[in-house]
């Protein structure tokens, strides 16, 4: 290859590449951008069922009603209880430590669409993606340049204007879809039996939701999903897969780090804030189970991870979260926030 001054660079079989200066071959560091965006917001989340009950901080138990001091409470990260201390002084409730909210609604809906303020979120994300993109001052390996998308309604919406403005062709990705899956019923506690079976929406259908939608070929008929609930195990196990395909991507077309310019571009997905929680976690290599730590992410927010690849470094694998659960884009009017484990948040406006 020809650089400009007419210097010549090689590389040698196992991806090393020479230093101009010396001729001594090294092993290249890659680095990949990927951007975890997450869906707008749904009939299942949307700002009248959690987000106006607690906009900037956790929602606490009315003072009219106090619960008894050290009262165990059914907590969603695990079977059993949790210890929660509230002290009553002076009629007002102080927490000592943190107060789970109950678990979702059981009336959810098994794949929902976009709210209308889910809709506005959605072009808000596109329009900044865009701007990245096309800002000359944008590095050529943080420009967008391949959309990934999960199957669910609310992800192939949210990705509509995302694709349109980067003119890119979306691609649906099996195993970026929300934890759980698509299944009838409330998401933790008691189940029946007797909840129907939902196989979300087939290739066609999904099509029609999002046009030029790529890899939905060996999509069965009934729907992409193998109904009911995906138990937690095999989400975690997904979420694993998920991070290993975007290492082997990291691996394959990673740009080398000492030729940022002939990167082809960062990677878009659209997924949800569960499974957010869980890949950012097996990306880090950190501990996976959900009470370790909670990642909440909020509607059309994103989280700009860069995958570094240096071989000849001791740890191997590096992932930098160079930017975290960013949401500036979308005005505070219609900005929604994030519910894990009944702990709610809406991050404020600091523009």
């Amino acid at each position: 290859k020809i650089l400009p001054g007419g210097q010549k660079s090689y590389s040698n079989k196992v991806g090393g590449r020479s230093d101009d200066r010396t001729g001594a071959t090294h092993e290249m560091v890659k680095a990949l951008y990927v951007y975890l965006v997450r869906h707008a917001e749904s009939k299942n989340n949307s700002r009248d069922l959690h987000d106006s009950r607690a906009s900037t901080s956790m929602a606490l138990p009315s003072p009219k009603e106090p619960s008894s001091p050290k009262e165990p409470r059914l907590s969603p990260l695990k079977e059993g209880y949790l210890e929660k201390n509230v002290e009553e002084e002076n009629g007002e409730l102080s927490i000592t430590s943190d107060v789970l909210l109950p678990s979702p609604r059981p009336g959810r809906e098994p794949d929902p669409g976009l709210t209308g303020r889910g809709k506005e979120q959605a072009k808000a994300v596109a329009e900044l993606l865009r701007k990245i993109r096309d800002d000359p001052k944008t590095e050529p390996r943080l420009r967008p340049s391949f959309v990934y998308t999960s199957g669910f309604q609310r992800a192939l919406e949210t990705c509509y204007p995302i694709a349109e403005s980067l003119n890119l062709p979306p691609r649906f990705h099996q195993d970026l879809h929300e934890e759980g899956g698509v299944f009838e019923g409330p998401r933790r506690g008691i189940r029946r039996e007797s909840y129907p079976l939902h196989f979300g929406m087939n290739s066609n259908q999904m099509c029609q939701v999002l046009p030029g939608l790529q890899g939905t070929e060996n999509i069965p008929e009934q729907g992409w999903w193998v109904g009911g609930q995906e138990p937690p195990n095999n989400a975690q196990k997904r979420a694993n897969r998920c991070a290993e395909w975007l290492w082997k991507m990291a691996e394959e077309q990673g740009c080398d780090e000492s030729f940022p310019e002939e990167s082809s571009g960062a990677v878009v997905c659209v997924t949800h804030g569960l499974f957010m929680d869980r890949l950012i976690k097996a990306l880090a290599g950190l501990d996976p189970h959900l009470g370790s730590m909670l990642i909440m992410t909020s509607n059309c927010a994103y989280w700009l991870v860069q995958l570094r690849i240096d071989h000849d470094e001791n740890t191997p694998r590096i992932a930098v979260m160079a930017a975290c659960n960013v949401v500036d884009h979308v005005p505070m009017s219609i900005r929604t926030g994030h519910s894990i484990c009944g702990i709610a948040h809406c991050q404020p406006s600091y523009m």
